[in-house]
């Protein structure tokens, strides 16, 4: 296990001011609830010479959208999952 790394980032990714205008009512806004979303990532890395390695990161985002009562929007959510792939050189 000398040569290899595992990592845990769990970030908070909160939503300030969303809000909502139609082009066809001029001067209507609507100011939506807002709500916090939350990404996980886990690093694995190898070291596969001196100064270079290689990273794969898994990762998943939990994205909210905005609601509002007044216009009968419920809350929805996004669910995003995918992988970094990168290649990485130290001087």
């Amino acid at each position: 296990w000398k040569n290899w790394m595992l990592g845990l980032e769990l970030s908070c990714l909160p939503t300030f001011n969303q809000y909502l205008r139609v082009e066809s009512l001029s001067g209507a806004a609507w100011v939506l609830k807002n709500r916090t979303g939350v990404e996980a990532q886990l690093p694995f890395s190898y070291r596969y010479a001196k100064n270079c390695w290689l990273e794969i990161t898994p990762y998943y985002r939990f994205l909210p959208v905005g609601a509002s009562d007044a216009l009968g929007l419920p809350e929805r959510d996004l669910n995003q999952w995918g992988a970094f792939a990168t290649f990485r050189f130290f001087l």
